[in-house]
């Protein structure tokens, strides 16, 4: 009797296990940023835009434009945009009686634009189910502590003192084999620097893609600059804390 009241148990707690899973694994089956954390583009009223990517989405279900909404927050965030795409791939062996291994998903991105600090929600539906992101929009800080560059005077990062869009002018003399510097702020990471030239129309850039990557400084050789010098500065950076991305980007004309 006792072994039957412990094989009973045991298909019990195995049965319990199960269950409990279900829910989980169907939770699972899309996937999306339940939490985004977005930061204002510049301390003023300027609007920043971001988006909500969702994949993994079963084959004969989809997203209709009209499910998606703000559900609150709607003098922080805005809808802005709503796209789809779709792929499918096949891959076949060449051991004989192998079957090849077919795989397709489709991809939705919702866009939003960011109004001021704050928090809101945007749903959408997939099937009879419901979810919804949580957008937390966060004031502007400026990411870089320090940039410069071979014949420009001064620390450049001040120029993103309130925005994360600035110009400047160079009117120096041509520069060979320049180098710009930047380090990141205190709480950031950078996880891209890029210098386009507009007058040779060549590209310098450096990447840090691994997962919760990223350099305190970065250094990239850009090359002979000339007078009056045209080009397009942009920078990465990722927040350590909350792992959110900021963008900053200087026209050089």
């Amino acid at each position: 009797m006792k072994k039957i009241l412990k094989k009973l148990s045991c298909a019990l707690l195995a049965a319990a296990m199960v269950c409990a899973m279900t829910p989980l694994a169907a939770s699972a089956a899309i996937n999306y940023s339940k939490t985004r954390i977005v930061y204002m583009p510049t301390s003023g009223k300027d609007l920043g835009y971001d988006e909500i990517s969702i994949s993994n989405i079963p084959a004969k279900q989809n997203i209709l434009k009209s499910n998606v909404k703000v559900v609150s927050g709607g003098s922080v965030i805005a809808l802005d945009s709503f796209g789809s795409s779709s792929f499918k791939s096949t891959t076949e062996a060449f051991r004989k009686g192998a079957k090849p291994y077919t795989h397709s998903d489709h991809f939705y991105n919702i866009g939003f634009a960011v109004k001021k600090p704050g928090t809101g929600k945007i749903s959408f539906k997939v099937g009879n189910k419901t979810y919804t992101s949580t957008i937390k929009v966060l004031r502007y800080v400026n990411p870089l502590k320090s940039v410069s560059i071979t014949g420009v005077k001064g620390n450049l990062a001040g120029k993103f003192k309130s925005s994360g869009h600035n110009a400047f002018r160079y009117a120096n003399k041509a520069q060979k084999n320049a180098v710009m510097k930047c380090t990141a702020a205190n709480g950031w990471k950078i996880t891209g620097v890029s210098f386009n030239n507009n007058r040779t129309h060549t590209q310098y850039s450096t990447n840090y893609n691994a997962p919760n990557s990223g350099a305190s400084s970065s250094t990239l050789r850009i090359g002979n600059l000339s007078a009056k010098q045209s080009a397009y500065i942009s920078f990465t950076l990722r927040n350590t804390k909350n792992g959110a991305v900021q963008y900053c980007t200087l026209n050089m004309n």
